[in-house]
Order: C-alpha cells, then structure tokens, then sequence
C-alpha cells in the first residue's frame, strides 16, 4: 500500500496542482490540510516539505509522510524540497545551526528563523506558477505573532505575487492565505479531533528525540492548547507535562 501511495503521488504531482500547502509534519499543517480537503472536495492538495538543515529534518519528514498517509491518495500529495545552503545565511539559530534548545522558561529567541516564511512560500510560488496554480496554503494560527504569521503579510505578499509573477501587467489574482488563521492553538486541536486526524502523529518539538520532549516553547504550547480545548492530550513526551504550570496558564481550569 505504501509503495502504490508513494508511485501515485509522483505522477499527481506531474498532473494536477490546484493548492500548495506548506507541510511541516506539525499538528498545525495536517489541521490545514484537512480542512483544506473539507472545504474544497473537487480540489487537489499539494503539500511541500522543506529541509532546510533543520535538525528535526529526518522526523519531521516521516511525521509527515505519516499524516499525509490518512488523506485519499487522489485528493494530495507530498514532496520534498531541500535548500542547500540556507543555513549558510542564519546564524544563532538554534533548529538550523544546533546548540542549546531553549525550554520553556527560557528566551525563545533562538527558534525564529529570519525569513523562513517568505522563501518557503517564494519556492512554493515558483513551483505553483508553471502548474497553474496560484493559491498558496501555511499554517500560523492566532497565538503566532511572528510578523511573517500575521494577515497583514499575507495580503503583502499576496500582492508581491502579484506583480512579481505578472507578464505586462497581466496576470492571474494570487491568494496566499492559512486555513486556521482565525483559530486559537486550543480550537486547531478541537478542529483536529473534529476531522477525524491522527493529530498523535504530528510533530511539534523542537528537539530530535525518539518522542516529544514536553519542556520546549512547542510542546509547551501543544500541551496548552490541549488542556484548553479540554481533549485529552494523547502525545506520549519523555518529560511529562508540568500540570501546575498549565493549570497556572489555563486559569485554573480543571
């Protein structure tokens, strides 16, 4: 069944692209892709991983394969893309360069990684264009305020697509947009639930471990929005989650 999956998604990709999807193996991307599905039943899904040098690269990417494995083989598909020499252009990254993992208590300086969205969503733009396809997919949701998360870059880039993709003045409108853009983490995870996904098999850390480590920004946030949307977390973590801090964070609730 894998092996047919994997054939079939390679001649998909030659076929049919309608929307890409930028697909990270997180909790956050397999609730887009999902309601992307739900929303749009004729259309058909391209989902884009990007190995940047991350060091979550190789977890990640069978996260990813897993998750994409729930979907109909018919309705989307998975491909990977390296960039080679980005890490050559970040430095004191602690995801792309290695060193310390900060944990939750911890400056989360470290985790933002300069201009990662707008490359990504430039590859993807330039892979969409020869497809015809002009609609571009990420994942930030409300909690995310990273300035490349927010709708106001959205609608800039949307417009820098625009006119970087025109031929005299003519071309076809974009539409760079998330699909849980006006969802709080916590209603992503009921989203989730809601779909049906196996949302166990996402990936939200930010170290390389054989599970989930529970102490960095990523858990801490998953863990979070779980305990608010009041579904059991069914994440196995090598540090179990500190129940008085979230129920600190959550207002006590019980």
């Amino acid at each position: 069944m894998e092996a047919k999956w994997k054939l079939y998604h390679h001649q998909e990709i030659l076929r049919r692209m309608d929307t890409i999807l930028l697909f990270s193996g997180g909790m956050d991307s397999l609730v887009s892709a999902g309601l992307l599905l739900e929303k749009s039943p004729e259309k058909v899904v391209t989902c884009v991983f990007f190995d940047y040098d991350q060091h979550t690269a190789e977890i990640e990417w069978k996260r990813s394969q897993q998750c994409i494995a729930h979907f109909p083989p018919e309705r989307i598909t998975l491909i990977r893309r390296r960039l080679t020499d980005y890490k050559e252009y970040v430095k004191g990254v602690s995801i792309v360069g290695g060193g310390h993992i900060p944990t939750k208590d911890e400056d989360p300086e470290g985790y933002f990684v300069p201009g990662r969205n707008i490359i990504f969503l430039l590859y993807a733009a330039i892979l969409g264009y020869g497809h015809g396809c002009r609609e571009i997919a990420y994942s930030p949701h409300k909690w995310v305020h990273a300035g490349d998360c927010l709708p106001e870059f959205r609608e800039a880039i949307t417009q820098a697509f625009h006119w970087g993709f025109s031929m005299e003045r003519k071309t076809d409108p974009w539409l760079v947009w998330s699909p849980i853009g006006h969802l709080g983490k916590d209603e992503v995870v009921k989203e989730g639930t809601r779909l049906g996904l196996p949302l166990h098999l996402s990936w939200s850390c930010h170290d390389a471990l054989e599970e989930q480590c529970g102490v960095c920004h990523n858990c801490d946030e998953r863990q979070l929005a779980y305990r608010l949307a009041e579904i059991p977390d069914p994440t196995p973590y090598l540090n179990p989650p500190d129940v008085r801090r979230i129920h600190y964070r959550t207002g006590g609730l019980s």
